[in-house]
């Protein structure tokens, strides 16, 4: 709140979005008050944000509903065949095109195809929103990435 404070005494006409994963509605009272004009949950992807702003700087708030915490996280709102999954979580998990059509022995244009299915799906334009929901859905846990030893090529495998 205090920065929310700063930012609103020294720049009064400034609009501000508070991203956070705070749910207290007490908080939200608070921050409204203080003059805020957005509030979006930080697993917003960002396509998400660079909408608020554009709300925000039309002149309307953007206030993001956010379930309480500990409440049960929704069902993803897409299917994903199992290799598109696989590629999801390659994608979560910063593996590059060439190395993961090498691991999933497939061709680059095969993998390219993939994950143009995966963002077409998902609703999404780059590999960091892909990312984003793959964290929020819980898909990136089951793939890890290894450091290699100097002069060898970063290697993901199942944990």
């Amino acid at each position: 709140m205090r920065l929310i404070r700063e930012i609103r005494d020294y720049c009064s006409g400034v609009a501000v979005l508070v991203i956070s994963d705070v749910s207290d509605p007490a908080f939200w009272a608070q921050a409204k008050k203080l003059g805020i004009a957005g509030f979006l949950g930080k697993n917003r992807s960002v396509s998400q944000i660079t909408e608020a702003l554009r709300t925000i700087a039309a002149g309307e708030p953007a206030f993001d509903p956010m379930p309480p915490r500990g409440a049960p996280r929704p069902q993803a709102p897409f299917a994903l065949t199992p290799r598109e999954e696989e590629v999801l979580r390659r994608i979560a998990a910063g593996q590059h095109t060439r190395q993961m059509a090498a691991e999933m022995d497939i061709a680059v244009s095969t993998l390219r195809t993939y994950v143009k299915n995966v963002f077409a799906k998902l609703g999404v334009h780059s590999r960091i929103e892909a990312a984003a929901i793959a964290s929020q859905a819980d898909l990136g846990g089951d793939i890890a990435v290894q450091q290699p030893p100097p002069g060898q090529q970063t290697v993901l495998h199942s944990a």
